[in-house]
């Protein structure tokens, strides 16, 4: 589960007497296996990738981050689901088989972590057996 909540900053001098210091702190609390993406592996760049879970904690504009390359949102399903699409992978952080992890920033410049995606390699056929079959 995914809560928020925003909470007033208090000070004292006492221990006893806790007067408000005019600032507000954003509290979230994600419970792991709620954010979820899916697919988790691609064999090639985009593909579209839904992540879910994020009970409205994401705002326009936002943009996901896969490892270190940046992929803006493409489409707001709703309050919990956004879009991305995986974005063209050329440095060594994504290199077919490597998992990076998949990132949305919030509140600034915090930075919820979601799950791992792998862009993989694709298969190559180098031979079919039976070589033969009958003809039709």
């Amino acid at each position: 589960q995914l809560m928020a909540t925003r909470i007033q900053l208090e000070y004292s001098l006492d221990g006893h007497t806790f007067l408000p210091t005019g600032v507000s702190l954003a509290v979230r609390e994600v419970t792991n296996g709620t954010l979820y993406i899916q697919p988790t592996f691609a064999f090639q760049s985009g593909i579209p990738v839904t992540i879910s879970g994020i009970s409205g904690l994401v705002f326009p504009p936002t943009s996901c981050k896969f490892g270190n390359a940046i992929s803006p949102v493409v489409r707001y399903m709703n309050s919990d689901e956004i879009v991305c699409i995986a974005p063209d992978c050329y440095h060594t952080e994504c290199m077919a088989g490597v998992q990076v992890y998949v990132q949305l920033p919030f509140e600034s410049n915090h930075i919820l972590v979601l799950e791992s995606f792998y862009y993989i390699s694709e298969p190559l056929i180098i031979s079919v057996l039976p070589s033969e079959g009958p003809d039709a």
